[in-house]
């Protein structure tokens, strides 16, 4: 475990990975039911729109959509897809990255698992000396 500086609220806590404290990440839990609660009785409402309704930070509500927690109507624009820059309403990548990589990462697993190393090998001094 690595200690971390809480990204919210600038504690530090030992980290497993998020960035943030066990604190932060409850009431960030908290704030995501009242978000998508909110959102189930009004699907059309803007990010501002959720925010100010449910005193919820716009950038945790964004976290959320990037986390693919979330889904909203009106966010598109908003998120691009990490891979080829297109509009997305929730997640990291679109559709057509999505499969791509799943493919790449379904052929470099096949490959792991069948012995077969996928790129150039790596040779050492010791290697050269037999």
């Amino acid at each position: 475990m690595a200690v971390k500086k809480c990204k919210t609220c600038g504690a530090l806590f030992d980290s497993i990975g998020t960035p943030f404290c066990p604190e932060c990440v409850k009431e960030m839990d908290y704030k995501y039911k009242v978000v998508r609660d909110y959102l189930y009785d009004n699907p059309d409402q803007s990010v501002e729109e959720v925010a100010k309704a449910t005193e919820t930070p716009e950038w945790m509500i964004m976290h959320f959509l990037r986390d693919a927690r979330l889904t909203m109507k009106n966010a598109s624009g908003l998120i691009r897809c990490e891979q080829c820059g297109r509009a997305i309403t929730s997640g990291r990548f679109c559709d057509e990255c999505a499969i791509r990589l799943g493919s790449k990462m379904k052929g470099a697993r096949e490959a792991i698992q069948s012995g077969r190393a996928a790129g150039p090998r790596i040779y050492t001094n010791d290697d050269r000396r037999n």
